[in-house]
């Protein structure tokens, strides 16, 4: 008898764990997870010198018995290569704020109206390209902020989705001012890139993971993180091989305007290049529009 774990850094949870209890027959337990022990703990066998989440996780699937880096699918050719296009931005924040205000930082930086339209302009360039889109955000307030300005910028073909069972598509616009939207199913907004009635799909976090979106080509990150796992999560939404183009594009910021948000960008530089795989040349640190332009039409 064998059980088969997928996301298997889910274990550590109580519901997950009951599972494993009720399974005293099982032979052999096998894990599966995009990261679920952190690189430097995959090789520790005593399971007393592991993290408490990482001991939880061997606790119930037995030791890392193998590790592959997404860069040795990328080099069978498995996955799509990506590129990563970090864009250049900078906000000024007010005098004196505190940075360790996380909630005034994503009201008055991340979700500033200046860098939500440089985002929404970078997912433009793509779809007029014919590229599919995924722009993931953490609120509902900023997929609308980006479908209204997507809108105006003369772009329809987008939906939005939050989860449980609640999607939009824009329906026309009232005064010339503001966007009206139509509900959806959730389900019918997520497939439609891959039936072809959409092209940009703007989501919430229940995208990170366990839902596979088919022709993918870009998947914007406008709500920027640091965590490994989330971030492998996020970018293996673009990884598979069906698309139009060459690369797999993953679009990131700088936010040099906030020494927060600048430290968050450049621990997730480290993490594209030493735990992904993303080679040097497909590292676009610091470009502008039109940089993402010219390098999009010179693919």
């Amino acid at each position: 008898n064998a059980v088969f774990y997928d996301e298997c850094h889910h274990l550590k949870c109580d519901t997950w764990n009951n599972l494993n209890m009720m399974l005293p027959n099982a032979e052999y337990s096998l894990g599966f997870s995009a990261l679920s022990i952190d690189k430097s703990e995959i090789m520790k066998s005593d399971i007393r010198d592991l993290s408490y989440d990482a001991s939880l996780i061997v606790g119930n699937t037995g030791r890392v018995i193998m590790h592959m880096d997404p860069s040795y699918y990328i080099n069978k050719g498995i996955i799509a290569k990506p590129v990563v296009v970090r864009l250049k931005y900078k906000y000024k924040l007010p005098e004196g704020f505190d940075e360790s205000n996380w909630r005034g930082l994503v009201e008055l930086y991340i979700s500033s109206y200046p860098r939500a339209y440089m985002f929404s302009s970078v997912v433009k360039e793509f779809s007029t390209r014919g590229r599919k889109v995924l722009v993931l955000v953490s609120e509902k307030k900023q997929a609308y902020m980006i479908g209204d300005i997507l809108y105006k910028l003369g772009i329809d073909r987008f939906g939005i989705s939050f989860g449980a069972g609640k999607g939009y598509v824009p329906k026309g616009i009232y005064d010339q001012e503001e966007v009206i939207y139509e509900g959806r199913d959730t389900t019918e907004v997520l497939s439609g890139i891959s039936t072809g009635d959409l092209d940009i799909v703007i989501a919430t976090q229940h995208t990170d993971e366990g839902v596979d979106i088919k022709g993918l080509d870009v998947v914007v990150l406008f709500s920027p993180g640091k965590s490994d796992r989330r971030l492998i999560q996020r970018v293996g939404r673009v990884l598979r091989k069906s698309k139009n183009g060459k690369y797999a594009y993953v679009v990131d910021s700088a936010d040099k305007g906030s020494r927060v948000l600048q430290r968050h960008a450049r621990e997730r530089m480290k993490i594209y290049k030493d735990t992904i795989g993303v080679e040097d040349n497909q590292l676009l640190a610091d470009v502008s529009l039109d940089d993402v332009v010219k390098f999009i039409d010179n693919e």
